[in-house]
């Protein structure tokens, strides 16, 4: 039952009530390194007395022999900051504020690449965000020119080639693979008409909407994976299986309940053109992504805003272009048209619900079949 607590020379004591005594607790080394650490961090002393040399000398730190240095003055402390907080991660290799702080000192001092890894260690966006902006300032003083020399000869190569397959450009036939893949950039711009002769007269299949649908996933798995750290830092673990099923079921899903839904409120849409609409409404986002994806990597958090209009433009065009879609395969008007939509979103979490009531059951049944089969065996 403690009473009263004062701290004394590195010292904390603790009178105790109850077994009439007085305890005494020492900081580990691990802690007075991180103290030490912190407090030439803090005060960003310019020199190192003989006094600081010993009490680090007394912590199992000879500042001098490690950094080859015969004499105080000589000392960077930087340098002894850093050593000090290296000793910190050979007791703790996960230590946060150990890692921030080496990145700090680092960032300090000019060398932008060292401090952006150890923030990318700990997951630190912010400050690897104020590292990368001058890394990438020291990259476009170095490569401007001849960034602009490949982008000057990209553009002519890129015309050129424009006039040539202008002149060689055979046409696609009607009615081809190859023609209802093309046909995707004709409904993006023109919704409502694109998605009446969509189904009325074959200008898609279902086998192109299939690939629209696939290749889709695979760009959102690449958005999700090679987007940029200070945007996510945990791309480097996207699970691919999860993040291809979080397009693939729920449009799946969505078509499913939409012809359910559909199917009574006198919808005229079948299950193929319902599916072949939905596929199709996705396009933007193999054009809007990997912009995204590419401004992700080289933007900053300041520059957050560019990454996220593109990004939510991709998604507000696909929701517009699956409801104008709805629309007019069902030839509803706009009231009917969201009555509808509503219905189908609220049929779809009421399904994923009893999903979710579903596997949960089953695991309960299946671990007490287990646990019945375990007893009577013992037994």
């Amino acid at each position: 039952v403690p009473v009263a607590v004062e701290w004394l020379n590195n010292q904390c004591l603790v009178l105790d009530t109850e077994l009439r005594c007085l305890n005494t607790y020492s900081m580990t080394q691990y802690a007075q390194l991180i103290i030490e650490a912190s407090r030439l961090h803090e005060f960003n002393f310019d020199v190192l007395s003989d006094k600081d040399i010993s009490a680090l000398n007394a912590l199992g730190v000879d500042v001098l022999k490690e950094l080859g240095v015969d004499d105080v003055r000589k000392l960077d402390v930087e340098d002894v900051e850093i050593l000090i907080w290296e000793e910190v991660l050979k007791l703790n290799n996960n230590s946060v504020a150990a890692k921030q702080n080496i990145g700090k000192v680092y960032y300090r001092d000019g060398d932008w690449q060292t401090a952006m890894k150890y923030f990318r260690d700990i997951k630190d966006q912010e400050n690897y965000s104020k590292a990368y902006k001058y890394q990438r300032q020291e990259y476009i003083n170095e490569y401007f020119t001849p960034a602009v020399i490949v982008i000057i000869a990209f553009a002519i190569l890129a015309f050129l080639y424009k006039k040539w397959r202008s002149k060689h450009k055979k046409e696609t036939k009607e009615g081809t693979y190859f023609a209802h893949l093309k046909f995707a950039n004709q409904l993006i711009v023109r919704p409502l008409h694109g998605s009446w002769i969509l189904t009325r007269e074959n200008k898609g299949s279902a086998k192109a909407a299939t690939t629209i649908l696939f290749a889709v996933a695979f760009m959102s798995l690449l958005q999700a994976r090679f987007t940029g750290f200070i945007f996510d830092a945990n791309a480097e673990d996207v699970n691919v299986i999860s993040e291809l099923a979080t397009i693939i079921i729920p449009v799946l899903l969505f078509v499913v309940c939409n012809w359910c839904v559909t199917s009574l409120m006198a919808g005229e849409g079948s299950f193929k053109a319902i599916y072949m609409s939905t596929c199709y409404s996705l396009t933007p986002i193999l054009y809007l992504y990997p912009i995204a994806m590419l401004i992700s990597n080289i933007m900053v958090l300041e520059e957050g805003d560019f990454y996220t209009v593109f990004v939510t433009l991709a998604l507000a065009w696909v929701f517009m272009l699956i409801f104008l879609g709805n629309m007019r395969i069902h030839d509803y008007t706009l009231g009917m048209a969201t009555i509808e939509l509503i219905i189908t979103v609220v049929v779809m979490l009421l399904i994923v619900f009893l999903a979710v009531l579903f596997f949960a059951l089953v695991q309960q049944m299946s671990s007490f079949v287990g646990n019945l089969i375990e007893e009577i065996s013992t037994r």
